[in-house]
C-alpha cells in the first residue's frame, strides 16, 4: 500500500502536535505552581529552544495542506 508523501507528513505531524500540547500544558502548570521559583525563562527557554524547531516545520506543511482543500 502506497502513502503519499503530504499524507505521511500529516500522520507524523499528529503526535508531536499531541505531545507537544502535552509539555506545554506541563511547563504551564508547573510555572504556575512554582516549581521553577525565579528560572521560569530559562526553563521556557530550554523548552522552546528543544522543541519549537521540530515543530514550526510541521506547522507549515499542516498550513499547506489546509491551503490547497
Amino acid at each position: 500500500m502506497k502513502t503519499s508523501f503530504e499524507k505521511a507528513k500529516r500522520k507524523l505531524s499528529k503526535p508531536w502536535f499531541a505531545a507537544t500540547s502535552i509539555l506545554f500544558a506541563i511547563m504551564f502548570t508547573q510555572t504556575i505552581g512554582g516549581k521553577f521559583e525565579d528560572k521560569n525563562m530559562e526553563a521556557w527557554g530550554w523548552l522552546t529552544q528543544n522543541i519549537l524547531p521540530r515543530v514550526l516545520p510541521d506547522i507549515k506543511v499542516l498550513q499547506k495542506c489546509i491551503l490547497k482543500i
